[in-house]
């Protein structure tokens, strides 16, 4: 049994910027998109759409349907997900605009230290100037992310000094099944035997020598034989017919990626294409998928089998204490992918082989 023992395990978990739970500073939060947001489009009909680099885009206005603020809005669900508590969050993009008071208030007082009253004036007009052309970046990205099929969502925190914005994105399951075969992912065929096949563990047991480094780790992925995505040969997947579990985590967040990354804002020519590009450009302040669940221990005694993946990997992975010990790369595949999780395993492979070069060195000094 487990029990959380560490006070410092009780904060709040600062790595998941988007608080679905927030109940601070009052304000009516609008929403921009739908969830019922009619026919998929193929991205191949919109990048023949947006070939019109010659048209104004101030003219494209993204679909925005709102709420009725007067009625009962809906409490937040607990989870990543959308108000309606079924609809997945995939990403998030957030930008902050400060309150207009407060910019003119900074502007005067950088005016009067400087004594240039014009000058003040132009750079003023330019800061505007340059919001102005992010905000309509900002409409045009995504109204360009709706025609793509995402299911959009918007929520504001409103303070004193400026307001934040948080653009939920989900990829329904017509858009996850276009990706997943222009993409290539792997699909499961049939599940295998996951045997624990760890050659140095092998070798101590046959010298009869304590393994210090092994440890059981809960909750292990199954392993599947996979093949790559084909929706005519869906029927011969495993899970296809649960449309909320088939695709991983780690595979909505690469083919909502994949989308930002191709989505236009502006024009071809100019190359003003993709999110990367907005977030240099400041139309954005981040872009980031969300974590799934707490990663902190409960204050009660909870068998290991329940808890969920990142509490797995916080737990037996990512504390100091377990530097000796064997990584579970299976988990951390299951919650990173297949980069991260060959990403650490070579780093723990790089690192084993040189403690043998580390201690020749050392005698030898």
């Amino acid at each position: 049994m487990l029990r959380n023992k560490s006070s410092e395990l009780l904060m709040a978990d600062k790595d998941v910027l988007l608080d679905l739970d927030y109940t601070g500073e009052s304000h009516v939060p609008d929403y921009y998109g739908s969830l019922q947001n009619g026919g998929f489009i193929p991205p191949r009909y919109l990048a023949a759409a947006a070939e019109d680099d010659d048209d104004e885009e101030e003219d494209d206005e993204p679909i925005y349907i709102h709420c009725d603020k007067g009625g009962r809005q809906p409490s937040h669900p607990r989870g990543n997900y959308f108000r309606d508590g079924k609809t997945k969050i995939d990403f998030v993009l957030v930008w902050e605009v400060r309150s207009r008071r407060k910019r003119r208030s900074r502007q005067r007082g950088r005016d009067e230290r400087a004594g240039q009253v014009e000058g003040g004036a132009e750079e003023a007009s330019r800061s505007e100037r340059r919001k102005a052309l992010l905000a309509r970046w900002r409409d045009k990205f995504t109204h360009n992310l709706q025609r793509a099929g995402l299911l959009l969502e918007k929520e504001e925190t409103v303070s004193e000094k400026k307001t934040i914005h948080y653009l939920k994105l989900s990829a329904p399951w017509d858009v996850l099944v276009y990706y997943a075969e222009e993409l290539c992912l792997r699909a499961p065929l049939q599940a295998q035997p996951n045997p624990d096949f760890n050659t140095s563990d092998q070798v101590l047991r046959k010298l009869c020598i304590p393994n210090f480094m092994a440890e059981s780790v809960p909750n292990k992925p199954v392993d599947y034989y996979t093949c790559a995505f084909r929706k005519s040969k869906m029927e011969k997947f495993l899970g296809c017919e649960n449309h909320d579990t088939y695709f991983t985590n780690t595979q909505r967040h690469r083919i909502v990626y994949e989308i930002l990354a191709r989505t236009l804002y502006g024009k071809r020519k100019w190359a003003e294409v993709g999110v990367e590009r907005l977030l240099r450009e400041g139309a954005y302040t981040a872009a980031f998928p969300l974590h799934e669940g707490p990663f902190e221990l409960p204050g009660y005694e909870i068998s290991p089998e329940e808890l969920n993946q990142r509490q797995i990997l916080f737990y037996y992975w990512a504390r100091w204490s377990k530097w000796y010990k064997y990584q579970p790369l299976d988990h951390i595949r299951e919650y990173f992918g297949e980069k991260i999780a060959l990403y650490f395993a070579w780093l723990g492979f790089y690192t084993v082989w040189l403690l043998p070069a580390a201690v020749v060195g050392t005698g030898n000094s």
